[in-house]
């Protein structure tokens, strides 16, 4: 299960907070004003910021953890856990805010800093124990940027110290209880002590595997690849399937004629591999690379690219990085001796994939499609060739059918679209004579809708809940049966014909 902070409880906790660090005592915001001036620069923002997110986070995890039903007794063994994992949540979430803004940054001065926390204590006088180092500390910083390094340090060393003290044996029970809870921290979700970056949000993939007729051996290679991809460990930056045993599959294309589905397979995959990620909280990011070479300036491009694999070589998260139809956006060299900008952008992929500076910690995969393989460069196509794929798509009558029964699951389940098993077979059988595709089913499928759809509907509609409306519209709409399948499937293929023979005739 996956339950999110209650902001209001996290607004009340960051305004005593932000108090707190305003006391005498602390006094952190004018100590940060010395070292920075005015305060006003990004690194001066972002340290007072991941301070503030660091206590706050920690004083609600906590609350939220008593008040819960996941701990059971009250006992001084269950405060400390409590307090560890909260520290652990908070440390985790505070580290992320300044990550983003040292990201480019070469330094590595993040050192261990040693950490003396009494975990028995209360919320109070255990943030006491956490605010006073950080504050003395500031006397002794230069500028801002090693002001960001200290606390980035300070962080990972409450990451590493409360990982560790987790594991005695005094909180085995804890642990165990706390398996099935994915607590959402601000943009990262913790499960257990483990943490990913991963936010449900970001990734919307509406097809499933049940989606899907046909290419069974690009699912079986897709599914098998993204389980290796996971089992990377951002913390100490290795993959077991490197260090252990021989390295896995790292490049894939797969090709085939346009609709036989790489797309929506993909897609498909895609979307047991978010799910797989959220329920093991590993961090996993998916670039549409494609999108890197939508830029007006190819300068531009190529700095896009750059950078998507410089986040892949710094190693915090696993990645899946998707070129759908490639040989539209990398050209070979024999296409490109007027054009050195493709030249540099193609130099680029290359040398991500076998260059000297090619990641080698198994943390990425590369995902490729392509309707015409022959046209992709020889030494590109060669270093994406540690599995190469044809895709052929539903190809069967069974294929045909299951595909369609797919696409209007929703209208048949509702007694809208109605056809006898043998009438299905007949319509499947028909696709093969005529060689369609995939993406010919889904559009055959969305005329059938439409014609569905033809009914007059009054405009009151518009103003009615959802279940008023869906109760009206099954009154308004007509079930369509066989007939109107094969005519909406023949008109698809009539159509197509007549397009196929304009094409040939402007040809010729």
């Amino acid at each position: 299960m996956i339950e999110k902070l209650d902001t209001e409880l996290l607004e009340s906790n960051r305004r005593y907070y932000e108090r707190e660090l305003a006391r005498p005592k602390y006094d952190v915001y004018t100590k940060v004003r010395n070292i920075d001036g005015r305060a006003s620069s990004v690194e001066a923002a972002t340290f007072c910021n991941s301070l503030e997110t660091f206590l706050t986070t920690y004083k609600t995890v906590s609350e939220t953890l008593e008040a819960g039903k996941y701990l059971d007794g009250s006992s001084s063994q269950k405060r400390a856990f409590i307090n560890i994992f909260s520290l652990y949540a908070a440390a985790a979430e505070a580290a992320g805010k300044i990550t983003k803004v040292r990201a480019r940054s070469n330094q590595n001065k993040n050192g261990q800093i040693e950490i003396k926390v009494d975990f028995s204590q209360g919320t109070y006088s255990l943030a006491d124990q956490v605010v006073t180092p950080l504050s003395n500390s500031l006397g002794r910083i230069k500028d801002s940027g090693e002001m960001l390094d200290f606390a980035a340090a300070y962080f990972s060393s409450v990451i590493q110290k409360t990982k560790e003290i987790s594991k005695i044996e005094d909180y085995n029970g804890f642990n165990e209880a706390l398996t099935e809870l994915h607590l959402q921290v601000g943009e990262i979700t913790v499960n257990g002590f483990n943490y990913s970056t991963f936010s449900p949000k970001k990734y919307s993939f509406l097809t499933t595997l049940d989606d899907i007729v046909g290419n069974e051996e690009m699912i079986t290679t897709l599914k098998r690849a993204m389980r290796n991809v996971l089992k990377y460990d951002p913390e100490s930056k290795q993959n077991v399937m490197q260090t252990h045993f021989d390295g896995f599959q790292r490049t894939f294309t797969f090709y085939g004629e346009p609709g036989c589905g790489k797309t929506a397979t993909i897609e498909a995959t895609l979307n047991y591999a978010t799910e797989l990620a959220r329920k093991v909280c590993k961090p996993l990011i998916i670039e549409n690379v494609t999108n890197a070479f939508k830029s007006e300036y190819y300068s531009k491009s190529t700095q896009n690219l750059k950078e998507i694999f410089d986040r892949v070589k710094e190693g915090r998260e696993s990645y899946i990085l998707i070129f759908e139809d490639i040989d539209t956006i990398l050209f070979s060299r024999d296409e490109l001796k007027n054009r050195p900008e493709d030249k540099v952008i193609l130099g680029e992929m290359m040398n991500y994939l076998e260059g000297i500076e090619a990641p080698k910690q198994g943390n990425d995969l590369i995902i490729v499609t392509t309707n015409n393989p022959l046209s992709i460069d020889n030494a590109l196509f060669s270093r994406l060739g540690e599995s190469q794929i044809y895709v052929p798509g539903p190809k069967t009558a069974e294929d045909f059918t299951k595909l369609f029964q797919i696409k209007l699951k929703k209208s048949i389940e509702a007694g809208l679209v109605k056809a006898s098993e043998k009438e299905w077979e007949e319509m499947g059988e028909k696709c093969v004579e005529a060689r369609i595709s995939g993406r010919d089913i889904k559009n055959i499928s969305k005329l059938v809708l439409a014609q569905l759809y033809s009914r007059e509907e009054p405009d009151e509609i518009l103003s009615l809940n959802q279940e008023k409306q869906l109760e009206r519209l099954l009154q308004i709409y007509s079930p369509i049966g066989h007939n109107t399948l094969k005519a909406q499937l023949d008109l698809y293929l009539m159509s197509r014909n007549q397009i196929e023979g304009f094409e040939n005739g402007r040809v010729h």
